[in-house]
């Protein structure tokens, strides 16, 4: 059976980021290519300490592996007759699904990642949790308990206008 798709939003996180991944971990990883054409190509040890062909090969493809990760990280939101779902891409193999049961409002929030959130991911903060890849702006579920759970959004009033029509529904997913 497919769900009927009612919003969906797919974003990547802001290209400064990209671009300091790239000057943080892309020079790490030229050493290591470096390193590793020396001591297994050139015979040479690499370093003062060298260590073994083994872990210069790991810690190449760690690195490495980490920036691409990194590099492909994405926000999928979407909203079905069935329920809320978010994706952290590629760190969450399946959407996870929000709970719907108790909540009390949903509103839109303007918030700052790094004093409200601590930065950009998924992230837990004075405002609660929340899925966030880049902006400002969230739609704000908050729930009985007391506890809130925010969704970071480029198009927060259409992402209400779909949470508020499910919820409208009473589709309780979760």
């Amino acid at each position: 059976m497919n769900d009927f798709e009612i919003f969906r939003e797919v974003q990547y996180f802001p290209r400064w980021l990209y671009w300091l991944l790239w000057l943080s971990l892309g020079p790490g990883c030229l050493m290591l290519v470096y390193g590793i054409y020396q001591q297994m190509v050139l015979h040479k040890p690499f370093g003062d300490n060298p260590g073994s062909n083994m872990m210069l090969i790991m810690t190449f493809i760690f690195e490495f592996g980490m920036l691409v990760l990194l590099l492909k990280l994405r926000l999928i939101t979407v909203v079905t007759d069935q329920g809320l779902t978010v994706q952290m891409r590629p760190l969450h193999p399946r959407p996870v699904r929000i709970k719907l049961t108790d909540v009390k409002t949903v509103d839109v929030i303007t918030y700052n990642a790094l004093s409200d959130f601590g930065g950009w991911g998924i992230r837990y903060g004075t405002g609660g949790k929340i899925y966030n890849a880049q902006g400002n702006r969230a739609v704000r579920l908050s729930y009985g308990s007391g506890t809130h759970l925010s969704v970071g959004s480029q198009q927060p009033e259409e992402l209400l206008t779909a949470i508020q029509k499910l919820l409208k529904s009473g589709v309780q997913n979760g």
